[in-house]
């Protein structure tokens, strides 16, 4: 559940114990077994709200350091290399029958297959 679930259950025993002392009276000690469940409830939804309210910011606070500084997969990114490469290989057809795909020529080729080579061998 959310914060805001724990807060609404906070407040909502708050609000009980609020009437349920408007009706019966400011009492200590319950008169009756109405009084008592009433206050039984109440607080019961005060302590599964406070407790879990506490306890979801502490998880949120530490998946948020867990996870600062990790970058999260977008577009591409997120799918297999096989369904890239078939969008890809789909992209190029798709080119081509518009006549927009390129066609290397052996010059080009060669120029790109020597940029390739040396910007491995950097990174090496």
């Amino acid at each position: 559940m959310s914060w805001n679930t724990y807060a609404i259950l906070f407040w909502s025993g708050v609000l009980l114990w609020v009437l349920e002392n408007d009706y019966f009276g400011w009492n200590l000690v319950a008169q009756s077994g109405a009084e008592r469940l009433c206050d039984t409830i109440s607080g019961a939804l005060m302590i599964v709200g406070l407790i879990g309210s506490i306890a979801t910011k502490a998880a949120e606070g530490y998946l948020k350091e867990e996870l600062k500084g990790r970058k999260q997969k977008k577009g591409f990114a997120v799918l297999s290399p096989e369904k890239r490469s078939e969008i890809s290989r789909l992209g190029g057809i798709a080119a081509h029958a518009q006549g927009k795909g390129h066609e290397f020529t052996p010059e080009e080729a060669k120029v790109a297959g020597r940029k390739g080579g040396l910007a491995r061998g950097k990174a090496q």
